[in-house]
């Protein structure tokens, strides 16, 4: 009998049924929570004879040495738990010499999947998932982990399927559900993805994986009061998780709560310091305040983990364009138009600069231009948008700095032909200057003739 679904859960489920809860197409949340962030390790299989689920004959009873070595293995596993370096390699030894003692030890070889699992090692994994299930079909942790390996390796259908027969064979299964609900919510399916966390719920109030994709489902359909009410029960189940502060401060965001979205955004960062999401959310919210210096802190951590972000390298230049580094935001325009050139923030914050710091509205408007491209065309881009107004500003530079130029030209032409002018005049005036060949006339004292002095 299933345990009793509590008064939160039945409301979430009351207010599905009821059909309250619409689809919306207006924007969603710039950031998302990471879907699987902070979700446990798989866990290693304690050897059972039988499981719970569809019949199965008898399996046979494994040796008292297989059983001592299988024990001790996992005593060991248990105290590499608090070691920041899990020794697995000698976990996988003891694993394998309880196999070498009794080869029909199922459990074992699934301990060994999860430990090529945990080491990023899918083939191994697979392999090791595939060879506890021969040995045992009624071993339902084999069964996930092959679904959890095909999801890993990024085979939606194959894991969603394998899930599903999870579920069906194990009716009491949460775990398959809730995977299932969280990769239907992270490829957009979300009326199936919250049946599949009601049905999850039901079968495990405490599922952080089933709250967490309601959660999400919630925001994407900006049903906000009732994604906080289920992130608020969630933290109930774990106060550790950075997703549902997260998820919590893009509510606040949505709501237009900048302060209390800052309050949760931090406390996400202080339960995991590199949690990026919180980072980019912090980033853009002291991007709004002007305060570039705190902006660029975040998009620095940003980078420092993930390099080949294009969107923290256009975040980051429009920092620099804040603080009058002009040629710093555009290298890292630059740098994020390699990564995604189709981010149509690139072009618009490109095209300011050249437009205003460069004398370039040419270019600036060439770069508006392609920004509306990008968005979808005059139609799609909202007409209130500042990008209309700097088309239209730098049309009308572009015009008058046409206008400037054809007039200076003008009047270097007139000045021209007025030096011209000038010079032919001068050509054609009679020239007065003396000859000196001729002899100058004119009055100049008279000479006394000889001998007629005057008495």
């Amino acid at each position: 009998m299933h345990a009793p679904f509590p008064f939160f859960s039945r409301l979430v489920l009351g207010v599905f049924i009821a059909g309250a809860v619409v689809s919306c197409t207006s924007t969603k949340p710039s950031v998302r929570p990471e879907s699987n962030a902070g979700e446990p390790p798989p866990a290693m299989a304690e050897h059972s004879p039988s499981d719970s689920g569809p019949k199965v004959p008898e399996q046979p009873k494994i040796s008292s040495r297989a059983t001592l070595q299988f024990e001790e293995a996992n005593k060991f596993m248990e105290q590499q738990k608090h070691s920041g370096t899990p020794d697995y390699a000698t976990a996988a030894r003891k694993y394998e010499a309880a196999v070498a003692a009794d080869e029909r030890l199922a459990e074992a070889d699934y301990n060994l999947g999860v430990i090529s699992e945990r080491q990023g090692n899918i083939p191994d994994a697979e392999a090791h998932f595939k060879t506890a299930l021969s040995k045992k079909p009624s071993l339902r942790a084999a069964a996930e982990g092959l679904a959890r390996v095909a999801e890993s390796r990024g085979d939606t259908q194959a894991a969603l399927s394998g899930y599903e027969d999870v579920a069906k064979q194990y009716p009491d299964d949460a775990r398959s559900r809730a995977r299932i609900a969280s990769m239907l919510q992270k490829a957009g399916d979300d009326d199936q993805a919250l049946e599949y966390s009601r049905q999850a719920l039901m079968r495990d109030p405490k599922s952080l994986l089933a709250l967490k994709a309601m959660m999400n489902v919630f925001i994407n359909k900006r049903e906000f009061p009732m994604a906080r009410l289920v992130a608020l029960r969630a933290l109930k189940v774990s106060d550790s998780d950075p997703e549902l502060y997260q998820a919590i401060g893009l509510v606040f965001t949505a709501e237009k709560q900048p302060d209390k979205a800052r309050v949760q955004f931090t406390k996400a960062l202080s339960v995991r310091p590199e949690f990026l999401p919180a980072h980019l959310m912090l980033a853009k919210l002291a991007l709004k305040d002007e305060d570039y210096p705190r902006a660029q802190g975040h998009l620095g951590q940003i980078l420092k983990t993930d390099p080949q972000n294009a969107q923290a390298h256009l975040d980051m230049g429009v920092a620099w364009k804040g603080m009058g580094k002009y040629d710093q935001a555009l290298a890292e325009y630059d740098a994020a138009e390699k990564l995604d050139p189709k981010l149509a923030g690139i072009y618009l914050n490109r095209g300011i600069i050249l437009h205003h710091f460069k004398d370039s509205p040419e270019k600036g408007l060439a770069l508006y231009r392609k920004y509306i491209e990008l968005k979808g065309g005059d139609v799609a881009v909202p007409a209130g948008s500042p990008v209309f107004a700097l088309v239209k500003e730098a049309d009308q530079v572009i015009a008058a700095k046409a206008e400037a130029a054809k007039m200076e030209g003008q009047q270097k032409k007139l000045e021209e032909a007025q030096r011209r002018q000038q010079e032919e005049l001068k050509r054609q005036q009679p020239s007065t200057a003396p000859n000196s060949a001729e002899p100058v006339k004119g009055k100049g004292p008279v000479s006394q003739a000889p001998g007629t002095g005057g008495h």
